[in-house]
């Protein structure tokens, strides 16, 4: 009986992880479906009155927690349902531990490869994010040169962010052709300027939207006015990265700070978890472990305002 254990567990545990997954699939599915369905009522017109048929809204609201994660996929540029990134966070969560637990490892180390798994969405998303502000920021100056030049030769404003969107690489050159397409499709200016403000979160694209909103409504020239926003722009990169360069080796220290000991601990999870164990079985290893998380977070926490310069 208990050579079958193992099997058995392993069997269980397989078709728990898979019927969560169908799940999670279906209730993904369901959305789709229900977009079908709204397109071919669409398409279904009645000829002899000439007026589409009347649909009912069948849209499924998100929760509040679906619809931050789903505008933190579109700020991070990835292209996955909120759903899909669900799936993907709880399988990383709970296969590597399940596989740890059938191969009858410790329960630190299976807790500390759940952490692990859990933690590895969050920072992909967190990462990607920071990388595409940084190239997206370095791309807007030269986007406000562009709708400068292009107003000058007679043409809108509109038409300038639509040689933005077909001209310029991404991430500048998807962002504006998000916006060209709102436009396009009922919205007005303004309002899908403050869509593109609020999906990037950019300082410098706060100010580029704000200058842009308030010459449309009290007027002015439009293009001095982009001509000091890229000459801006410019200067606050240049601070930025010199900024960047100053604080390296603080910011490597913080990190350093932040990531050796959970490493540390990883190693020694897997090389001699009884001797983790013991922290937890008396009440001064609990101590010294409460005692030391405080004293790294306040250290890392130091070291972050330290590093951090607004400007």
């Amino acid at each position: 009986m208990t050579t079958l254990m193992p099997l058995i567990l392993g069997v269980t545990t397989g078709l728990y992880l898979f019927l969560f997954s169908l799940v999670l699939l279906s209730m993904m599915v369901r959305d789709r479906r229900l977009v079908e369905r709204r397109l071919r009522e669409l398409v279904r017109e009645d000829l002899a009155h000439d007026r589409p048929v009347k649909i009912k809204r069948t849209q499924r609201n998100r929760l509040p927690a679906s619809q931050a994660l789903a505008n933190e996929l579109i700020t991070a540029d990835i292209r996955m349902r909120p759903e899909e990134f669900l799936v993907i966070w709880i399988l990383l969560t709970l296969v590597p531990a399940s596989l740890l637990f059938l191969m009858n490892v410790h329960i630190i180390t299976i807790l500390g490869a759940a952490l692990i798994g859990g933690g590895l969405p969050p920072y992909w998303i967190r990462n990607r994010k920071a990388k595409r502000l940084i190239k997206f920021e370095a791309q807007l100056s030269e986007a406000m040169v562009m709708v400068g030049n292009c107003l000058r030769s007679g043409l809108t404003f509109q038409q300038a962010m639509t040689n933005i969107a077909n001209e310029m690489p991404d991430p500048i050159g998807r962002e504006f052709s998000r916006v060209v397409r709102e436009i396009n499709l009922g919205g007005s200016v303004d309002s899908a300027l403050n869509n593109l403000a609020e999906r990037v979160k950019s300082m410098d694209l706060n100010l580029a939207v704000s200058a842009i909103q308030i010459q449309r409504q009290v007027g002015g020239n439009l293009l001095d006015l982009l001509e000091n926003i890229s000459e801006t722009i410019k200067d606050r990169i240049k601070i930025k990265n010199e900024i960047r360069v100053m604080t390296a080796s603080g910011r490597s220290s913080g990190m350093i700070i932040g990531t050796l000991p959970l490493g540390l601990a990883g190693v020694l999870m897997m090389i001699n978890p009884d001797f983790i164990q013991s922290f937890f079985n008396t009440q001064i290893g609990i101590g010294m472990l409460i005692t030391g998380a405080v004293m790294e977070t306040i250290g890392f926490l130091m070291i972050k305002k330290v590093v951090s310069i607004k400007y």
